[in-house]
């Protein structure tokens, strides 16, 4: 537990109020709650929150057990007895795995609380993050050291969509040390975490080494920093509404965008469209990785199969068309297994199981086969049929081409087999 030097009290309640009057209509609220100062402050606030009691919202708080630290235990207990003295609801989330060799902590941790904290959110639920203003300018810093474009020097927004509902902080505003007032004013404890203590992390780098040094030479900086997030996102308002009418160019489905428009458009024209398009992904791509997708992808010769990985995406290249897809899954080509047909057959790597009735309505003579020998494949090579109604069977390699099958695709199709006889290519053709 720690205090800090106290300073004259300002109510950050009436902020609060201030600021949700001002958001959409809402159901429940939910405070994301680490335990340390900025977030015990706004769980504080809110349980005394005029504008809440009076709107008679129900408000919990969700902390997130990443058990990194040996006190995550000590810290979920405190956390907890907190709640309890407010009266507020209380609910832990724990991580259930570990980041991988290489894999950024701080990335992995920042993944995993977002996906939880999404998990508890219904329908229109408002979910409040204590962010304040120092925290904002730490941000447009770090994305402008990594060579941000004016989305990343937006910062974080103040309000955005997560899973059923959306993300909130009422505190972007407020410098730090109105929350340091207010939580020695209330006489608030809270916890300490060590690893922000650990210059080895950027952001904590820059808070302890550099903030200071900038702070002292230019005292309003964390204001100044703010009005050019605000900037940059007025401006980041505007190329996407620019790139969004140019999009309109090139759309041909929500996956897929034709090329031919886009070979005639200036670089910068290309650009916006690109991350209009690649933004309805979630994707937030950096310029110098549309610019590879330009050179490597779309610009790659006539005969190659170029693939780009961006973030959990692949940027592909077929007949004229960019495709952005999940990242597809390795197939195993010796995978064979028996299916009676009787219940749905799940595939590894595949969302959607194989079920005899949507084979039937693909063609397949259901009632016919002989289920006892009926084996599913994947592609291994020189398979050879005769689609119904051909006079000659051909390869899959030649019928793939000639029914312009994405390459990436035909190793994903599974061969449906009966007395060693290929019968069927799901997504593709019933053979004679």
């Amino acid at each position: 537990m720690e205090r800090l030097k106290s300073r004259p009290m300002l109510k950050l309640t009436e902020q609060l109020d201030h600021e949700l009057n001002l958001v959409e209509p809402f159901h429940a609220v939910w405070v994301a709650f680490s335990g340390g100062l900025d977030s015990t402050v706004l769980l504080h606030a809110a349980k005394h929150s005029h504008y809440l009691k009076m709107a008679g919202k129900l408000i919990q708080a969700v902390h997130v057990h990443h058990g990194l630290s040996p006190h995550a235990d000590q810290w979920s207990v405190h956390c907890q007895n907190l709640c309890q003295s407010l009266q507020i609801p209380f609910i832990e989330k724990k991580v259930d795995d570990r980041p991988l060799a290489g894999e950024s902590i701080e990335a992995w941790a920042r993944s995993r609380r977002y996906q939880l904290l999404s998990s508890c959110l219904a329908d229109n639920d408002l979910l409040l993050f204590a962010h304040h203003q120092d925290d904002q300018a730490e941000t447009v810093l770090l994305k402008l050291l990594r060579g941000a474009g004016p989305h990343g020097l937006s910062g974080m927004a103040k309000e955005r969509a997560l899973g059923h509902g959306r993300i909130f902080r009422p505190f972007l505003s407020q410098p730090r040390a109105r929350l340091i007032d207010y939580a020695n004013a209330n006489n608030l404890n809270w916890i300490e975490d060590e690893s922000n203590n650990n210059p080895r992390f950027d952001r904590n780098y820059l808070r302890l080494e550099v903030m200071p040094k900038l702070t002292q030479r230019w005292p309003s900086m964390t204001q100044v920093i703010g009005r050019a997030a605000d900037n940059c996102r007025d401006a980041q308002l505007l190329i996407e509404r620019y790139g969004g009418q140019l999009f309109q160019q090139v759309f041909e489905s929500d996956e897929q965008i034709a090329i031919s428009p886009l070979l005639t458009m200036p670089v910068e024209e290309k650009l916006a469209v690109l991350r209009y398009w690649l933004g309805r992904f979630g994707i937030n791509p950096e310029r110098t990785q549309i610019l590879q997708i330009i050179e490597d992808v779309m610009l790659a010769k006539n005969d190659a199969e170029p693939c780009y990985i961006l973030d959990r995406f692949e940027i592909r290249r077929y007949l004229g068309h960019l495709y952005c897809l999940s990242k597809l899954p390795e197939i195993d080509r010796e995978f064979a297994i028996k299916w009676d047909g009787n219940s749905p057959l799940c595939l590894p790597g595949f969302s959607e199981p194989l079920r005899r009735e949507k084979l039937a309505l693909a063609g397949l003579a259901v009632d016919h086969l002989d289920w006892g020998k009926v084996v599913v494949k994947f592609r291994q090579g020189a398979e050879r049929c005769k689609p119904r109604g051909r006079k000659h069977s051909q390869t899959l390699k030649k019928l793939f081409q000639e029914y312009q099958i994405a390459p990436w695709r035909r190793d994903r199709m599974p061969l449906i087999y009966c007395n060693d006889k290929l019968v069927m290519v799901v997504g593709g053709w019933v053979c004679d």
